[in-house]
């Protein structure tokens, strides 16, 4: 009873409060698979105690459907927007854990390209996207669920919290991620990106630790992260390579730092995927963050101080200390027998101490694809790593095939954030 007491007292108070403002910023917290409102505790009363003229809202959906997708939640995001009452003077904010920033990244896609059902859409009122913890480029997590929830009868025919879609969607190399990957890159989503960078966006990025590299460097790149999603799958940002010239089959790239581009900040934070590890849930705040002076939620702080309009709150240790990495390459080739098998990546540069090349899936020198996307027409790889020295960082890379000509290229990956590579293969004459 008295928590109940406490509650509509601080609702009253923020409604007297937002009587006396001219508009209001209107945030939603979207949760992510597997996940509802109880992800965020206390976030949305903190934010009406700290925050003048804010209301928020809870957009929960049907994260146990197995055969729905991010853009039906998208939708279901609009309709729920459309239904408060928000004037032309209001704006819009959202805050997103895991796949909620999905979501929110879906519904600001199909909203700015006026796609059928988003024809009312307040996106011109958009101000503050932020994430945390969202796994815009894959997570390891998505490939055991879905391996392991679904494999058999037994567990495929029972509801789970985990939809297997959205498993699917959030693997590394999804379609989904190319589809992302295309809207950030292609000539004619220039205006989307331009749009991007006209709202204020934050990825805070959590990690439960940050390993001895000089110990185990071979392995850490797969240790930086929340325990579900890697350090730089976090970040919307990225660093992207693609051919100039292809048609003359040569190896030149051009880099486009895309995080520069869409003008983002980035938070590291400790913190963990959800609660109950040994550091506290990134999403999960407690509600003796009312006391601002008491509060240790460094996800929290992160997320007040940039909705105030303020350099958002960084750990300053990890900023200096996270220093793994993530290439993927995707690569275009022509109709290949035993592609599976004889289609490789090598490692050119294994003994480079600018950086090191981590244990993962495979070998630390020979990788094979990990899927193919666009019925067998593109491959994809993923390499990760740690960064010693980002000003010299030097990658060499062969792709081959006994069928194919081989192409190598040298790439200066960036430490915490993934580096997208795309190329092509063409048959020997």
């Amino acid at each position: 009873m008295k928590k109940l007491f406490i509650i509509l007292s601080l609702c009253v108070i923020s409604l007297i409060t937002n009587a006396e403002c001219k508009s209001i910023e209107h945030i939603f917290l979207i949760h992510g698979v597997g996940g509802s409102p109880s992800s965020f505790s206390k976030m949305d009363i903190n934010l009406r105690k700290h925050l003048r003229c804010v209301d928020t809202y809870y957009f929960s959906y049907e994260t146990e459907n197995s055969r729905l997708k991010v853009k039906d939640f998208s939708k279901s995001l609009e309709r729920f927007i459309q239904s408060k009452n928000i004037s032309a003077k209001d704006q819009i904010s959202f805050i997103m854990h895991s796949q909620g920033g999905l979501v929110g990244l879906d519904w600001l896609y199909r909203s700015f390209k006026e796609f059928e059902s988003y024809k009312e859409s307040k996106i011109s009122q958009f101000k503050n996207y932020i994430t945390l913890s969202t796994p815009f480029w894959g997570s390891d997590f998505s490939s055991l669920g879905d391996s392991v929830l679904y494999s058999n009868d037994l567990v495929r025919n029972t509801v789970l919290p985990l939809g297997q879609e959205q498993l699917i969607d959030m693997k590394y190399g999804s379609e989904t991620s190319l589809k992302r990957l295309e809207s950030l890159t292609e000539d004619d989503n220039v205006s989307f990106v331009n749009f991007l960078k006209s709202i204020r966006v934050l990825n805070v990025k959590a990690t439960v630790h940050v390993p001895d590299t000089s110990a185990i460097d071979r392995v850490s790149a797969i240790l930086e992260g929340d325990l579900i999603v890697n350090i730089p799958s976090m970040e919307l940002g990225f660093n992207y390579y693609k051919e100039e010239e292809i048609n003359e089959y040569t190896t030149n790239m051009k880099s486009i730092v895309l995080g520069n581009i869409l003008s983002s900040s980035v938070s590291h934070v400790r913190g963990a995927h959800t609660s109950g590890a040994m550091v506290p849930g990134v999403a999960s705040v407690p509600w003796f963050c009312r006391f601002e002076r008491f509060c240790y939620h460094e996800g929290y702080k992160a997320v007040l101080s940039f909705l105030r309009g303020q350099e958002p709150y960084t750990n300053p240790e990890l900023d200096e200390e996270l220093k793994s990495f993530e290439l993927h390459v995707r690569v275009e080739i022509p109709t290949l027998e035993n592609a599976e098998e004889d289609l490789t990546l090598e490692i050119l540069s294994e003994e480079d101490p600018s950086l090191t090349v981590s244990y993962y899936r495979n070998d630390r020198t020979t990788y094979s694809p990990l899927r193919f996307n666009k019925e067998g027409k593109i491959a994809f790889f993923i390499v990760k790593g740690v960064v010693h020295n980002e000003t010299s960082a030097n990658l060499e890379i062969r792709i081959s095939h006994p069928d194919v000509k081989s192409r190598s290229y040298k790439l200066s990956p960036s430490k915490r954030r993934v580096n997208h590579l795309m190329t092509s293969l063409k048959l020997l004459p």
